[in-house]
């Protein structure tokens, strides 16, 4: 298997400019507002961690490869060295206000994805949130190339399936959509994808899904 340091590596370049991730993942800050324990599955390099960090939200990450966990520590965010399914195990029922978990789903199996799933029910509070971005298996461009040149992905998982998944668990959809990290919207690029879809079909859509959850308050 490939080493920590080429998969960090790898990862940062598909992942791209901090700054513009960053940028765009502050969306998804005012579904943790007034939460006090947030945790980042996967959190990478600490992009989303560190913007929790700025709207003084309490947070931390777990990142199981060792140099992505380093860079995100070297930011001054807190992040435990772990494999995401030991920690969920480990942790407590109802112990967790909220969990981002950004490109992360794809690296499971459906056995491992569906046992997550039902763990981080149990680790969230009542009305806890649950905020999921994944590639995007309706785009040409992720299934034909981008999903591929990360050697651990295991498969795509569509929309609809993670919002009647998550539904028959008794969570509540708050939202859910294609987006672009990086890519802000625009008339042009909105006009031309129009042009795209009528001429060759619809399948320039955009790389990433996002769906946000909530756990039922009763």
């Amino acid at each position: 298997m490939a080493s920590s340091a080429f998969l960090a590596n790898l990862s940062q370049r598909e992942r791209g400019d901090q700054v513009v991730i960053k940028e765009h993942l502050r969306r998804y800050v005012s579904y943790f507002r007034g939460k006090s324990k947030v945790v980042d599955l996967g959190c990478g390099r600490g992009d989303f961690l560190e913007l929790l960090k700025e709207e003084k939200i309490g947070a931390f990450g777990v990142e199981d490869n060792p140099s992505l966990a380093a860079q995100a520590q070297k930011r001054g965010l807190t992040v435990k060295k772990a494999k995401i399914q030991s920690f969920l195990k480990k942790c407590k029922a109802g112990s967790v206000d909220g969990f981002f978990v950004s490109h992360v789903v794809e690296h499971l199996t459906p056995k491992e994805m569906l046992e997550a799933a039902d763990e981080m029910k149990r680790v969230l509070k009542r009305g806890g949130i649950l905020v999921l971005i994944t590639p995007n298996p309706l785009s040409l461009g992720v299934m034909t190339h981008s999903f591929w040149r990360d050697p651990t992905h295991v498969r795509p998982y569509p929309l609809d399936f993670l919002v009647e998944l998550l539904e028959s668990m008794g969570f509540q959809v708050l939202d859910k959509g294609e987006t672009c990290l990086g890519v802000k919207k625009s008339l042009i690029r909105t006009a031309v994808r129009k042009i795209r879809k009528w001429l060759v079909g619809d399948y320039f859509r955009d790389p990433d899904i996002y769906l946000a959850v909530q756990k039922s308050k009763s």
